[in-house]
């Protein structure tokens, strides 16, 4: 009948009948809300995550430079062994720069540079090229870090002779420039392990086991 047809339609732009809780009684309408709380819970934590990883980052990054900035930019650093054998032998052979890849760990090919004032320059390990301001055979030898932006400062090796040996000693006199790198060379690496490897490299070289002995300073 028309008339029925007309009291069942809802009338174009009217609301739809609610239940008794007041909720609409229209499917469509109930699974677009769901759809869009959905969405937006979703959203949250993707808008979020980037700024906390960038943080986080950032917090890493910043703080070794922050606790560098607060550290001395010189340190140094003594160590002693050892060697049963004569200083001569010895002296031979810390001061052939060009053989040193025999014995020592830390280094793969030497390389001769350029003479500074006449002195010897060696590239030993790495980057890092030294340069021979002493040598007083067969009991000092020291040598110094050439134009590094990095680290600068001095390697001594004195040899005394000792009962049963020589008391071979290396002090470091070591500057880290940048403040991320000095933190790293204090907490991370130590100061003093390249003088600590040598030592115990050359107590090997000589088929010695190596008791390094010193305090950091």
């Amino acid at each position: 009948h028309p008339d029925a047809d007309r009291a069942t339609t809802p009338p174009l732009g009217a609301s739809h009948p609610t239940t008794a809780h007041g909720q609409a009684d229209c499917p469509c309408i109930d699974l677009a809300g769901v759809l869009y709380r959905r969405s937006h819970r979703a959203e949250g934590p993707t808008v979020t995550l980037p700024l906390a990883v960038l943080s986080l980052v950032m917090f890493l990054v910043a703080t070794p430079v922050v606790v560098g900035l607060f550290l001395p930019r010189g340190h140094t650093v003594s160590r002693r062994v050892v060697i049963q054998q004569p200083r001569e032998v010895i002296w031979e052979r810390v001061a052939d720069f060009g053989g040193q890849a025999t014995w020592r760990s830390d280094v793969k090919r030497p390389v001769r540079l350029d003479d500074v004032d006449g002195h010897e320059v060696w590239r030993d390990a790495g980057d890092l090229a030294l340069e021979t301001i002493e040598a007083v055979p067969p009991e000092r030898l020291v040598r110094r870090v050439v134009a590094n932006r990095m680290f600068g400062g001095t390697w001594t090796v004195t040899l005394q002779q000792a009962p049963g040996g020589t008391a071979v000693s290396v002090t470091e006199a070591g500057e880290v420039y940048h403040p991320l790198f000095r933190t790293i060379s204090r907490f991370v690496i130590g100061h003093d392990r390249s003088v600590t490897r040598y030592l115990t490299d050359l107590s090997r070289s000589f088929g010695e086991v190596a008791r390094v002995e010193g305090a950091r300073t």
